[in-house]
């Protein structure tokens, strides 16, 4: 089955059939994603098969984290308020679990992000996992901050 690249939510996708194993998750996806995303709230990207039925998704928001809360090597000469995107959900439906779609939609996540680094002040992602989650973060370079199920990682802006 043939997948589509991550695209923003749209009142085409179908996602009443979607189902990750965490019913919060599934419920997010039904109800507030679109909503959300046509709000300015969040942006909703997801994976869907040639018919439009959403197999995956993360949602995106931009928002700032205090100084003090960042790795120590990065706050000398830093705003008090550090500009930041935000991962706030990652989720694949159970069917396609398995197959490296989370990872397909993790580094997209992250290669959006720095795309948008390089126009607007954003110096690193964190992302909220849900228990048990950290694992697969942290092999992306994701760090831990001291703030409950929230890793941190600082995004390249040299040019």
């Amino acid at each position: 089955m043939e997948l589509n690249s991550p695209t923003a939510i749209n009142k085409e996708h179908v996602t009443n059939n979607f189902d990750c194993g965490v019913p919060s998750l599934n419920s997010w996806l039904l109800k507030k994603a679109l909503r959300n995303s046509s709000k300015g709230f969040t942006q909703t990207f997801v994976v869907s098969t040639n018919n439009n039925t959403v197999v995956g998704y993360y949602s995106t928001a931009m928002g700032t984290i205090k100084r003090q809360n960042i790795p120590k090597t990065l706050q000398r000469n830093a705003p008090n308020e550090i500009p930041i995107a935000i991962l706030c959900r990652l989720a694949v439906d159970i069917n396609h679990s398995g197959k490296g779609l989370g990872e397909a939609m993790l580094v997209n996540a992250i290669e959006r992000i720095e795309n948008v680094s390089a126009q607007i002040g954003c110096a690193a992602i964190l992302v909220h996992y849900l228990d048990g989650m950290d694992k697969f973060y942290r092999q992306y370079g994701f760090i831990d901050i001291g703030i409950e199920n929230t890793l941190f990682l600082q995004i390249n802006n040299a040019n």
